[in-house]
């Protein structure tokens, strides 16, 4: 019997039917037209005109709710069954709003100084059930500001005149009492302490209770890069002199990583890479990293020490040890670098400074000699981009300037010494600053950022020293995947007689691409670059600048693209540039 009732409702004919929905358009229609049941599952016909008939009469209920959410409270909808299916609307008039009032028996909070301006509301406007819902959440939020987090809405009463044909809304408001921040209690702490994150409050207890603040916290650790999940809320009830409980909920991640992995670039070819990091050493959220690659002209090994909100918040300690072999066109330097940095965060602004050591040997180059270099770093960064890894508008803008002296007497050997021959150079004048200024920029000419354009530019100088007092590795460079694309690796600038790159002075160096994003996982630039490295201490417009122009595929992925750019010289003189450059990244260029 079972089976031969299923196959009966299998057998019945299937009623499909056409909709329309007369008497409004615009904005309107479409919104009753995705509200309407008959529509949405036209492709799902029924099986019997009584299901049909009950499909249709919902739709009748739907379009009404839409409606009087609209402030037509005397719309009528008349339904007629036949073929199609016809919904007729009578809109009537809308139904402006004449009253909104507001009432708190405890009276704790002045309800009376709020301006309907304040809500978002206007007496004589229809009366749409969004803007009056806005209108409570913009209360709850504005009492939240004030002190007053526990506020709620403990009932609403709008009353539609169908004589007079208008509405009138009251409000009866529970404020609660005029909270200050109390005692915290953190919930999941296992590593770490709960120094840390006292130690980010951005209030102090007593003081008025304020969301901006809760959500500061919020922000703060989740930057930290410690926790997988951080919520930060108040009891649902105060203390005495209302004092109201903070909860910090989280839950910590993992606080070691090992990676190993392969890099490739085109001028340093494969070559092994691995990292180890442990993200919360003491504690107290501070984050040490052991970093090695290796590759056909660098190898180095990186030791550093980052500690947040050293002394006040937003504020860290950087310190950092690197140990690299260098084997470059323009040279071969073997060193050790030392820094202690402090960098500040103020939104999009940071700004670092502090002091590094540098000891560098240098070998086949046009200053060859062992160097101790003390400098002071100045660097300021101001970043609106939207991403980080594709950023379609804002800009980007950042600054470096680096006084250095030389410790030591410098010791200059030519580059091709005879036996047992050396020449000393005491510098009477052993100082050098150096300065260089990159600016980003990206406009998006539409919404979904199908088509980007993205524009660059660096300009830098050397101050206080001719070439032979400046040690190899600090001069000027281009020709790679970030300054001057389609030349090969530094031969951009000043070449010596020996065919080698000297590097240069000063550098100035533009670039334009236009991004277009085919669909979610492709896309294609095209790019322009023109700039040149120079020996005087500024850039120069009255002599050569070399061009290139190229084409990559982007390939989106959740990390950011993957870009594969194709760059063509246009000047090849000097044996600057082959006849193209290929340049694999992660993430666009800049």
């Amino acid at each position: 019997m079972r089976l031969l009732c299923c196959f009966l409702l299998l057998s019945l004919p299937l009623l499909s039917y056409q909709v329309e929905i007369t008497g409004v358009k615009g904005s309107l229609k479409k919104e009753l037209i995705a509200s309407s049941v008959l529509i949405r599952n036209r492709d799902h016909p029924p099986s019997s005109f009584h299901a049909l008939h009950y499909r249709a009469n919902s739709d009748v209920k739907r379009l009404l709710e839409v409606l009087h959410s609209k402030g037509y409270y005397g719309a009528k909808v008349t339904l007629q069954m036949g073929e199609p299916i016809r919904l007729i609307v009578e809109t009537g008039p809308l139904y402006p709003l004449v009253e909104f009032l507001l009432d708190d028996p405890q009276g704790s909070y002045p309800l009376e100084a709020l301006q309907l301006s304040d809500l978002g509301l206007k007496l004589g406007e229809p009366a749409e059930a969004k803007g009056i819902l806005d209108a409570e959440q913009l209360l709850l939020k504005r009492l939240h500001e004030c002190g007053w987090p526990l506020a709620q809405i403990k009932e609403r009463d709008a009353i539609v005149d169908q004589a007079a044909q208008t509405v009138s809304v009251s409000l009866q408001v529970d404020s609660g009492p005029l909270c200050t921040f109390g005692k915290m209690f953190m919930n999941g702490l296992k590593r770490t302490r709960p120094r840390f994150i006292i130690q980010c409050l951005p209030w102090r207890y007593g003081d008025q209770y304020d969301p901006c603040a809760v959500a500061t916290l919020t922000e703060l650790l989740r930057e930290s890069g410690i926790f997988c999940s951080v919520r930060v809320t108040h009891a649902a009830q105060v203390e005495q002199e209302g004092q109201l409980p903070i909860i910090v909920s989280v839950q910590e991640r993992k606080s070691r990583t090992l990676g190993l992995g392969i890099s490739y670039n085109y001028e340093q070819g494969f070559g092994p890479e691995f990292f180890l990091q442990h993200r919360n050493i003491t504690g107290m959220g501070d984050k040490l990293t052991i970093k090695g690659t290796t590759g056909n002209r660098e190898q180095d090994l990186t030791l550093s020490y980052r500690r947040p909100h050293f002394l006040c918040c937003r504020q860290n300690l950087l310190l950092s040890a690197q140990g690299s072999n260098e084997n470059k066109p323009a040279y071969d330097a073997l060193s050790f670098k030392g820094s202690v940095l402090i960098d500040r965060v103020f939104r999009r602004f940071i700004y670092s400074y502090g002091v590094k050591f540098e000891q560098v040997q240098t070998r086949k180059s046009n200053n060859n000699g062992t160097f101790s270099l003390l400098s002071a770093p100045l660097n300021w960064t101001l970043s609106t981009v939207d991403d980080l890894l594709d950023p379609g508008c804002g800009f980007r803008l950042h600054l470096q300037i680096q006084p250095t002296i030389n410790i030591v007497d410098n010791e200059q050997v030519p580059l091709d010494p005879p036996a047992k021959t050396s020449i000393k150079n005491r510098a009477s004048l052993r100082g050098f600053s150096k300065q260089q200024l990159w600016v980003y920029g990206y406009h998006t000419l539409f919404r979904d950022k199908r088509l980007i354009l993205a524009g660059w530019a660096t300009w830098g100088t050397l101050f206080f020293s001719s070439d032979q007092r400046v040690p190899p590795p600090e001069r000027f460079y281009a020709g790679s995947d970030a300054a001057l694309r389609g030349y090969r690796y530094q031969r951009v600038g000043p070449i010596g007689p020996d065919g080698k790159p000297t590097g240069g002075r000063s550098i100035m160096i533009y670039g334009a691409e236009a991004r277009l994003r085919i669909n979610n996982d492709f896309g294609v630039a095209l790019f322009y670059e023109v700039g040149n490295v120079f020996t005087s201490q500024w850039p120069r417009f009255d002599t050569e600048v070399l061009n290139s122009v190229g084409i990559g595929p982007r390939y989106y992925t959740a990390i950011g693209p993957l870009s594969l750019d194709i760059a063509f010289p246009l000047n090849r003189s000097q044996g600057r540039a082959r006849h193209f450059e290929i340049y694999v990244n992660i993430g666009q260029p800049f």
